[in-house]
């Protein structure tokens, strides 16, 4: 919206000073009949060319109503407040599907920003024996009526980005995203599930496809508080 207007006052500006300049390069040329315009005053060119800026596009006003229609929070995310605040975490990986998982515990801190449109989280734990730490973000977004994740940790340096529905209940969230996986040097489709079983768990589960097309699962987090 800003730039759009900035870009509309440049042209006018721009076209000011092409207009002011050829009058002066005229009257330096020996036209002496013609009269620079005075300071400050604007040329009918200039309003021509300031009106011809704006043609065609919204109003300022027609602009923030947009916005503001755009800025309104939906049902949806009150989705996002059944995830907010302080739990704790228990994680099965499974590196083999065919093995048992590995199982670790962790907290998980996340609070509503920006008016509640965004929900945002860290992840504290272990994995494999290793630090983990996870940072995340949740969203919904009106115009793509989808709900929206970032998710980057520090087992990488890439960031996840997928969308999602929710089932009819909402309580049911289903996400689709790809990270690039430095171990199969592939992109890898990963299909997301977090269930709200109660105001005080929730489940999140991720299933990978592999180079057979098929899925398995490869993480499970359980939410308590």
């Amino acid at each position: 919206m800003t730039r759009r207007l900035l870009v509309g006052g440049w042209v006018a500006v721009c076209a000011l000073a092409l207009v002011t300049g050829g009058a002066f390069a005229q009257e330096k040329k020996g036209d002496e009949k013609k009269t620079p315009p005075k300071a400050g005053e604007v040329t009918d060119k200039a309003k021509d060319a300031a009106k011809d800026a704006k043609a065609g596009g919204p109003s300022h006003e027609e602009m923030m109503a947009v916005m503001q229609e755009a800025a309104k929070l939906a049902k949806e995310h009150e989705t996002l407040k059944a995830l907010a605040g302080s739990w704790k975490t228990q994680t099965k990986c499974w590196m083999d599907p065919s093995a048992p998982p590995e199982v670790s515990s962790g907290t998980y801190n996340a609070e509503l920003i920006l008016g509640g449109r965004w929900l945002v989280g860290n992840h504290v734990g272990t994995m494999g024996d290793q630090p983990f730490e996870g940072h995340g973000m949740w969203g919904y977004d009106t115009q793509k009526k989808k709900y929206v994740n970032i998710w980057a940790d520090n087992w990488g340096t890439a960031a996840m980005i997928s969308e999602g529905t929710a089932d009819p209940t909402g309580k049911i969230l289903t996400f689709k995203g790809t990270y690039d996986c430095p171990m199969e040097k592939r992109p890898v489709t990963c299909r997301m599930v977090t269930t709200i079983k109660s105001p005080n768990e929730f489940v999140f589960e991720m299933y990978q496809t592999g180079v057979d097309g098929k899925e398995t699962k490869g993480l499970e987090v359980t939410y308590t508080k």
